[in-house]
């Protein structure tokens, strides 16, 4: 799944940024087979696929394009037209959409690299799952999910 299908939806996002229907429907696409492949009723929230199985939706998807392009054009040498580019527009569109996503990841592009990126928007995206309801009613026990990716029973750390 996150061989085949994420890497076609997420192809050419540091310069292509798709808006909230298009986001919706490639989230829709991502969990489909996963859907499919559990049994999973229709209805079941995309969302929940998604974290569940550690993928990040196209949001996301689109934050680590646009740092790794940032750290990938800043590492280019000098004679390479996307380095020259990159060095004489420092407020252009791509520049510009890098700045904005390192200030939601806290970090700059070119400190992270691919794994540690998708760690730090994995547990974004796990946060924004939280609803305001459930931090406000707390339950006397919390089951938390400490590792992304599926459930597995009899599996040591993985919830509290």
């Amino acid at each position: 799944m996150s061989a085949i299908c994420v890497p076609q939806v997420s192809y050419g996002m540091p310069v292509f940024r798709p808006d909230v229907a298009a986001c919706a429907e490639l989230d829709t696409f991502l969990a489909m087979p996963l859907k499919q492949a559990l049994r999973l009723p229709k209805g079941t929230p995309v969302a929940a696929v998604l974290n569940e199985f550690g993928l990040l939706n196209t949001e996301h998807l689109c934050v680590k394009a646009a740092l790794w392009f940032a750290r990938r054009a800043a590492t280019l040498e000098g004679k390479h037209p996307t380095a020259e580019l990159w060095a004489t527009e420092p407020r252009g569109a791509e520049q510009s959409e890098a700045r904005r996503y390192e200030e939601i990841v806290k970090c700059k592009a070119m400190q992270l690299d691919n794994r540690e990126a998708s760690e730090i928007l994995q547990q974004r995206q796990l946060n924004q799952r939280w609803d305001a309801d459930d931090k406000q009613n707390e339950p006397p026990v919390k089951l938390l999910k400490w590792i992304t990716g599926p459930a597995r029973s009899g599996r040591q750390g993985n919830c509290l």
